[in-house]
């Protein structure tokens, strides 16, 4: 069905998205410290990071009902009824893991604010977060119709870090980091000889 896929491919970016966000707020751009760099460098940083968890959770939310339509002939407005059966089922119960993960998330994003947020700490464990909700991606898909932790599931699992972590730097890089250091590279006095 092409509401799945849709729903499908929405829940991927936005996973790649955080984990970029997350990953790149760790290791490219240095924490927010006094004195090394100030709040205001990275304005859009965090931008679209919280829009970002509800998007996704409505993908999967949209996805989980799109699978129930589909095996039950029906439409996506009458598998909103059979939710509470569909819950009861594999994909249901990795549907409401993911979901838990998803607003745990977001109450630690939207909870912490300023230099809590930027803190080694919180930001760790938003990124383990994020890689619990990607272990459902995986056991949510093809690779647990052999069962969960199969050595299938696990190999779709490093498929998908792989994917998180280069497409998702690259991704945040390109549209937040990058601009900024050539917005502040402009700012910058001529230097002379070779220096700028």
């Amino acid at each position: 069905m092409i509401i799945e896929v849709i729903s499908r491919w929405i829940e991927l970016i936005s996973l790649i998205f955080l984990t970029g966000k997350v990953l790149c707020r760790l290791w490219v751009i240095a924490p927010v410290r006094s004195g090394t760099l100030n709040e205001t460098a990275f304005p859009n940083m965090w931008r679209l990071f919280g829009p970002a968890i509800g998007v996704m959770a409505a993908a999967a939310t949209l996805c989980l009902l799109a699978r129930v339509a589909e095996t039950r002939f029906i439409s996506i407005m009458a598998a909103v009824n059979l939710l509470p059966v569909a819950v009861q089922t594999h994909i249901g119960r990795v549907w409401l893991i993911r979901i838990s993960l998803l607003a745990l998330l977001a109450v630690i994003f939207l909870g912490l604010r300023g230099k809590r947020r930027e803190g080694r700490t919180a930001l760790l464990t938003m990124l383990l977060i994020i890689l619990l909700v990607s272990m459902t991606e995986s056991a949510y898909g093809r690779a647990a119709y052999k069962g969960d932790f199969s050595a299938r599931e696990i190999m779709d699992w490093l498929h998908l870090l792989g994917a998180m972590v280069w497409g998702g730097g690259l991704f945040v890089l390109s549209l937040f980091i990058l601009p900024q250091i050539i917005k502040a590279d402009r700012l910058l006095p001529e230097l002379p000889g070779d220096f700028h």
